[in-house]
């Protein structure tokens, strides 16, 4: 936090800190552009490449090219490939098919359910890549556990 409130400098944060403030600059850079459906699937390394030595010019790393290709953020990739409609798409999904305490007779489901939830959450801050970790099979799963607590509580 200290180095987006420019109370810390970049140059003397560790790597892990540094990539995901610069990832930040080029998603406000990409959102600039077109915020509202984003610059395409697959342009994010473009985007990066293209925008990176202009954003951190003067700072010296060892290394400006860290995460260029997966964003560190499932967040920050969305919003740049896909704006804001693709992340309000992918919000969409998650919160109609998770399942909530209340309404499940069948807790294994809500378990797995939720656990997926987690998943996507630590995805969306941390990794930014659309096919590692098996993640459309969890977004299968996802869908299909919320349906079939719904066939478990129609009894």
């Amino acid at each position: 936090m200290k180095v987006v409130s420019k109370k810390a400098n970049i140059e003397t944060v560790n790597l892990s800190v540094y990539a995901l403030y610069s990832n930040l600059l080029i998603t406000k850079q990409s959102l600039a552009i077109n915020p509202i459906i984003g610059l395409g699937l697959g342009s994010y390394e473009l985007t990066y490449r293209k925008n990176i030595d202009k954003l951190t010019s003067r700072w010296e790393t060892p290394d400006k090219s860290i995460n260029m290709y997966d964003a560190n953020s499932l967040l920050f990739r969305l919003l740049s490939e896909t704006g804001l409609l693709g992340l309000a798409l992918f919000l969409i999904f998650i919160f109609k098919y998770n399942i909530f305490k209340k309404g499940v007779d069948i807790d294994g489901l809500w378990v797995i359910n939720n656990s997926i939830l987690a998943f996507f959450i630590i995805r969306l801050i941390r990794v930014g890549h659309y096919f590692t970790d098996g993640f459309f099979l969890f977004f299968w799963i996802y869908y299909f556990v919320k349906i079939e607590s719904e066939k478990g509580t129609a009894k």
